[in-house]
C-alpha cells in the first residue's frame, strides 16, 4: 500500500511539472540577444544637436554704384552743381521752369601766364595799341523752360540775357567805361538717358545755339566817338552752334560724385565775317548730403576755347588787343564750392548756389583774366 502511495505521488509530480514549468516561461521572457557592434558605436555618440537658426542681419545701405538699390534722384547731393547745365531730365508730362543768374570779374591782363601791366601792352608789342580793358563785369540771367516729353526725352528752351561792363585806359591815361546787355544766343534742344544702372546715371544733350543776340554792340571811345565794341562784349556770337554734352553721376551712402562735359561748335561764319573759336568744358565734382534737403560738392572744372576765325571790319584791330581775333583763346582751370538746398522732397524745386575762382590760365592775350565767378539758380516744377 505504501508502494501504490509512493507511485501515485511521483505520477502526480510528473503530470505537475510541465504546467508549472510552463507558468514560469509566461511570466519571465527570453533575454535579449547580444548587441552588435555597430549598434555599441552609434550608442558611444553623443546625440547630434542641431545649430540654432542664423539671426537675421539687418540690411545696411548700399556702399556703392551698381549695390542692389534704386537711384534716389531726391537727395541734395545728386543735385549737379549750379554751375554745371543740361543735366537736368524731367518726368514725362511735367514741365520745370528755371531761372539761372550768373556774375563772373575778370581783371589784370595776362598774356599766356603773365601777367601785365597797361603800360607793357603799349610798348612791349609791334602793334601800336592805344587802349585797352583793364576791368570787366559780366552778369548774365537765364530762363529755361523744359518739358518731360517722355520718360526718356526731355525738351528744353533757354534764352539768356547779357549785362556786360569794361573800364578801359588810353595810351595816354585817360579812361572811360563801355556797357553793353541784351538777349544772348537761344538755345533748344532735348536731354536724353545713356545710363540707368543701380546707383548711377547718365545723361547727354544735344543742342542748337540760334544767333539771336547781337554781334553790333556799339558805345562811346574816350574821345567821345561812337565805336564798335570787342568781341568780349557782344551779345551774341552770329553764328548756329552745334551743342553737344553728357553727364554722369554715382550715387552712394550719403555722398556722390560727378563729371560732365560740354562742346560749342560754331557751324557757320556769321554776317560780320567771323565766327568765335570752339569751346569745350569738362567738369567733376563730389557732393556731400548734410540733411534730406542741404547738400554741399566741391568742383573742379577746365576749359578751353579757341580764337576767332575771320575778323569783323568794323573792329578796329589796332586800337587794342581785345580787338584782335588772334588773341581770343586760352585755356582755364577752375574750383568752386557749391551748396544745394530742396524746397520740397523732390528734385525738381530747388536752390542751388556755387563760388569759385581759377586755379590756372593761360590766355593768347593780352586779354582780360578771371578773378572770380558765381552762379544761382531756382527749379520750379508743375
Amino acid at each position: 500500500m505504501l508502494h501504490s502511495r509512493a507511485t501515485a505521488f511521483a505520477l502526480s509530480l510528473a503530470l505537475a511539472g510541465p504546467a508549472l514549468s510552463q507558468g514560469q516561461d509566461e511570466q519571465e521572457p527570453p533575454a535579449a540577444p547580444p548587441p552588435t557592434p555597430q549598434e555599441e558605436a552609434a550608442a558611444a555618440e553623443p546625440p547630434a544637436v542641431e545649430p540654432p537658426p542664423p539671426a537675421e542681419v539687418a540690411a545696411g545701405p548700399a556702399q556703392g554704384p551698381g549695390a542692389d538699390r534704386a537711384f534716389d534722384w531726391n537727395r541734395p547731393d545728386t543735385l549737379p552743381p549750379a554751375g554745371v547745365r543740361r543735366y537736368q531730365d524731367v518726368p514725362a508730362g511735367q514741365w520745370m521752369f528755371q531761372l539761372r543768374y550768373e556774375h563772373a570779374d575778370r581783371g589784370e591782363l595776362l598774356d599766356g601766364e603773365d601777367e601785365l601791366a597797361p603800360e607793357q601792352v603799349f610798348t612791349d608789342y609791334e602793334v601800336p595799341y592805344t587802349e585797352t580793358g583793364t576791368s570787366l563785369t559780366a552778369d548774365g540771367v537765364g530762363l529755361e523752360l523744359s518739358w518731360g516729353w517722355t520718360d526718356m526725352w526731355t525738351v528744353f528752351l533757354d534764352v539768356p540775357f547779357t549785362s556786360k561792363e569794361m573800364d578801359n585806359v588810353t595810351d595816354t591815361g585817360a579812361t572811360y567805361t563801355t556797357e553793353s546787355g541784351g538777349i544772348g544766343d537761344v538755345q533748344l534742344g532735348v536731354i536724353g538717358h545713356w545710363l540707368e544702372r543701380q546707383g548711377q546715371r547718365g545723361r547727354f544733350n544735344l543742342g542748337l545755339s540760334l544767333p539771336t543776340g547781337s554781334t553790333d554792340e556799339e558805345d562811346k571811345d574816350a574821345t567821345g566817338t561812337t565805336v564798335k565794341l570787342p568781341y568780349v562784349m557782344q551779345s551774341g556770337s552770329g553764328t548756329v552752334d552745334f551743342v553737344p554734352g553728357f553727364t554722369y553721376i554715382a550715387q552712394y551712402d550719403g555722398w556722390s560724385w560727378g563729371a560732365a562735359g560740354q562742346w560749342r561748335i560754331h557751324i557757320n561764319t556769321n554776317s560780320d565775317g567771323y565766327a568765335p573759336g570752339d569751346r569745350g568744358e569738362l567738369d567733376a565734382w563730389i557732393a556731400k548730403r548734410f540733411s534730406r534737403r542741404v547738400g554741399g560738392s566741391a568742383r573742379i572744372g577746365a576749359s578751353s576755347w579757341g580764337d576767332y576765325h575771320g575778323a569783323d571790319p568794323d573792329i578796329d584791330r589796332l586800337a587794342s588787343p581785345l580787338n584782335e581775333p588772334g588773341r581770343q583763346g586760352g585755356d582755364r582751370a577752375d574750383a568752386a564750392l557749391g551748396l544745394n538746398w530742396f524746397l520740397s522732397d523732390d528734385r525738381l524745386r530747388a536752390l542751388s548756389l556755387e563760388v569759385g575762382a581759377p586755379l590756372y590760365q593761360w590766355l593768347d592775350g593780352p586779354q582780360l583774366g578771371a578773378e572770380w565767378f558765381l552762379s544761382f539758380g531756382w527749379r520750379h516744377s508743375f
